[in-house]
């Protein structure tokens, strides 16, 4: 079903990291812990929380990839033992062992009758902390002199044994000291252009400041110059308004005055004309009734008789012309366009003028038109 049965303390990082199922290395890895616990009575890690909280410390301490901590004496003393044990519990699997059989050739050849290394010199492993610590082989248990040459203090053709856990511990050494080295380094150059560059960033920092002066300056000369430019705008617009204001006024009060004379002289010429159409009538009627009478009881004078010979027998006006016409609350009058036609002589009667109209009528393509004689117009007498 895809689980793997087994205890977490005693399971590989992979089983979390790449989802690995159970196979040979991890196999050997559970072994390789089993065995340093059986040698020293330790676990290689600290053992994990009961509870639903163990696969949390299970997994945080996979995703680290941290290897056992192999720091026990008898174990240290004897580097090919330590050396098989690191190379059983890799935390990667492709540096860890996956074959039983080689684990198996490896601890044949460990001799286990209690002969130790008889190197003296001091072991770092690394401590429960992170931390490393050198443990001095010499003072653990000490071999015998007669003790033959086992498999740990065999000599290997002038080379010293191997330790991959001392090796890793001597180069992690090594890597803090060039990190510590080279960020130390970094520091004093920092300090260095620092002090080289502080003349150039004061000489910067005073120029900077007097561009920001002389720019502060000038914004608020702009300022000054808008808020003056608005108030001038704002009085000139006052000034405008107000002699508008005033030029209505005026143009209002000529308006009124030309009207009230309008109206003064309109009411006098309508009276004038009332006057003069009454008293025109009434001499008309006069003369008429005088003329009659005088041209039936006289004769004919020289200057009757010269007009009669002389003057046209037949005559037609037409004029097209403006007329003015006053109207009321409006200062211009009306100016509309008339034709105004006459005739007398001996075709000159309604008819003929009728005729005449209806020709121009015709030419405008006005089909209906009325005709209504005027009575109140005493000039038309009789």
């Amino acid at each position: 079903q895809g689980q793997v049965p087994g205890t977490l303390d005693y399971m590989p990082p992979e089983i979390v990291t790449v989802g690995g199922r159970g196979d040979a290395g991890m196999d050997i890895y559970a072994l390789g812990l089993c065995l340093y616990e059986a040698l020293t009575g330790k676990m290689g890690y600290e053992r994990l929380p009961s509870g639903a909280v163990a696969f949390g410390a299970f997994y945080s301490r996979a995703q680290s990839l941290v290897p056992p901590r192999f720091d026990d004496p008898e174990i240290v003393c004897r580097p090919s033992v330590l050396d098989l044990l690191c190379r059983m519990t890799a935390p990667d699997r492709r540096k860890r062992l996956s074959d039983a059989s080689v684990v198996e050739r490896i601890l044949a050849g460990i001799s286990w009758d209690g002969a130790a290394s008889r190197k003296t010199d001091p072991v770092r492993v690394q401590r429960v902390d992170g931390r490393s610590a050198d443990i001095d082989a010499s003072r653990t248990r000490r071999p015998l002199p007669d003790d033959p040459p086992t498999v740990d203090t065999a000599p290997t053709g002038g080379r010293e044994p191997q330790h991959p856990q001392r090796d890793s511990a001597r180069a992690e050494s090594i890597h803090e000291i060039v990190i510590f080295s080279l960020k130390a380094a970094c520091a004093v150059g920092a300090l260095l252009v620092g002090w080289l560059a502080w003349p150039y960033v004061l000489k910067g920092w005073d120029s900077v400041k007097d561009r920001a002066q002389t720019y502060l300056e000038e914004r608020r000369e702009a300022e000054a110059r808008r808020i003056a430019d608005q108030k001038e705008r704002e009085r000139r617009k006052t000034a405008e308004e107000a002699r508008r204001r005033k030029e209505r006024e005026e143009q209002a009060a000529k308006e009124r005055a030309m009207r009230e004379a309008l109206d003064r002289q309109r009411k006098a010429a309508e009276k004038i004309a009332a006057d003069t159409d009454a008293a025109l009538a009434e001499a008309y009627m006069v003369e008429g009734m005088y003329l009659n009478a005088a041209n039936a009881a006289a004769p004919e004078s020289k200057r009757d008789a010269w007009i009669r010979k002389w003057r046209n027998k037949d005559v037609k006006l037409y004029e097209i012309a403006k007329i003015y016409l006053p109207e009321e609350g409006k200062l211009q009058p009306a100016e509309p366009k008339m034709l105004v036609l006459g005739a007398y002589g001996t075709d000159a009667d309604f008819f003929s003028v009728k005729g005449e109209l209806e020709s121009v009528f015709d030419a405008l393509r006005i089909k209906k038109a009325s005709y209504v004689a005027t009575k109140d117009n005493p000039s038309y007498h009789p």
